[in-house]
């Protein structure tokens, strides 16, 4: 199971509240610090053309070549998604002429790993492969969603329940039971690192192992979820 860093704030600072006669109302509010467990790399292809026909071939067979690419570092057609396919024309009014740009992307998600990282893009590196972006973000699974989920929710209920008592406390009362509670969709907040593949020309393969990237010494960076109740308690 993953570490999780949590940051509980309880203080009086801020707090909404509104209270009658035998309830009162609060808000808890928790956060925490999840590190992703998932990668999720998104690679770009546009070819360019005076003729749309072209443009739409030079896609095809970079897009069949990366695929082939792909399948041989044993990713599967499960973790991988073709996805934003389009084709649109380029007018450049300054010499009265127009282009044609086909592109689509590939979208792979696996474990996040920083050594497998490291090696893939240090031989998609070495591959005959022109005008190929490479977006990286890390992400969490479900199963460690379900785990912070749990957490951040118990965090949120003792928050609420601390905010409770102060103030119950300089009402000369007591905190009873939980009358209703409303729920707010955590937050999720994600952190994208963006690297560029450079072009590579001629038919000669690089000999593996690859050279060492921006990937061999990749720190990844926490995700922050927020969530928070507001809870109804009786007063005794």
């Amino acid at each position: 199971m993953k570490k999780l860093l949590t940051l509980v704030c309880i203080c009086l600072h801020g707090i909404a509240f509104a209270q009658t006669s035998q309830e009162i109302t609060v808000e808890g509010f928790a956060r925490v610090l999840v590190t992703p467990d998932v990668a999720v790399l998104k690679i770009s292809i546009a070819k360019r053309d005076i003729q749309q026909n072209l443009a739409l071939q030079k896609l095809n067979e970079t897009s069949k070549q990366l695929l082939n690419f792909l399948h041989k570092q044993g990713f599967s057609d499960k973790q991988m998604v073709i996805s934003e396919f389009s084709i649109q024309p380029n007018n450049n009014y300054q010499n009265n002429s127009k282009t044609y740009e086909a592109s689509n992307s590939f979208k792979i998600t696996f474990a996040l790993d920083t050594k497998r990282l490291d090696y893939f893009y240090g031989r998609l590196q070495g591959q005959n492969f022109s005008d190929v972006q490479v977006d990286f973000e890390t992400a969490i699974s479900d199963s460690l969603q379900q785990v912070s989920n749990e957490k951040i929710t118990a965090l949120v209920i003792q928050n609420a329940k601390a905010k409770a008592q102060l103030i119950a406390k300089s009402l000369e009362a007591k905190v009873g039971k939980v009358k209703s509670v409303l729920r707010q969709m955590p937050v999720q907040e994600e952190r994208i690192l963006r690297f560029v593949a450079s072009e590579t020309k001629g038919d000669k393969e690089v000999v593996p192992p690859p050279p060492p990237t921006a990937f061999r010494n990749l720190s990844v960076e926490p995700i922050e979820l927020t969530d928070s109740l507001v809870i109804v308690f009786t007063l005794e």
